[in-house]
């Protein structure tokens, strides 16, 4: 279970669109999200904004900003980044649309592998005027719980400058 937490976070930190392109505030204020219930304890986001941990499963969710030029690639080329993380990709969900609080998000799902252990990541790239936001929830035993937390912190997302 240890080397599947250092694979977590070998991922997290790879996957954050901010890793890759404009800046990042790993203390963000642009931003206003809910809250997680009490099964996600927070934890050191490494270069992500945001980072939690599902206490009985040990799902982890980051989530991150990036608000350079790269932020008007099209999502899917922003969502694809992501997922080229995993190996041995299968998309379970394919790529949907939708707009919170005026702002385009794309959401996907996949599963795959990072260095041959199975995960599951479930991913969103929302785009404001002047920034990206990734949401990013990945795990090896996700439940309906976890893609209801990651639903409902994704729509709860509030851009405040």
């Amino acid at each position: 279970m240890k080397r599947l937490l250092i694979y977590f976070s070998a991922f997290i930190q790879t996957a954050c669109l901010s890793a890759f392109f404009g800046s990042q505030d790993p203390q963000s204020d642009r931003y206003r999200l809910g809250h997680l219930d009490a099964n996600w304890e927070k934890i050191d986001p490494a270069g992500a904004d945001q980072a939690y941990r599902h206490r009985q499963n040990h799902s982890v969710f980051s989530i991150s900003s990036a608000c350079g030029d790269e932020r008007l690639r099209s999502l899917e080329d922003l969502l694809n980044d992501m997922q080229t993380q995993l190996s041995n990709v299968e998309t379970t969900s394919p790529p949907a649309y939708r707009t919170i609080e005026g702002h385009a998000v794309i959401l996907s799902e996949t599963k795959g592998n990072i260095d041959g252990q199975p995960m599951t990541m479930r991913a969103a790239v929302l785009r404001s005027k002047r920034c990206i936001y990734d949401f990013v929830l990945a795990g090896p035993n996700m439940s309906g719980d976890d893609r209801a937390s990651f639903d409902q912190l994704l729509q709860s997302f509030r851009e405040t400058k």
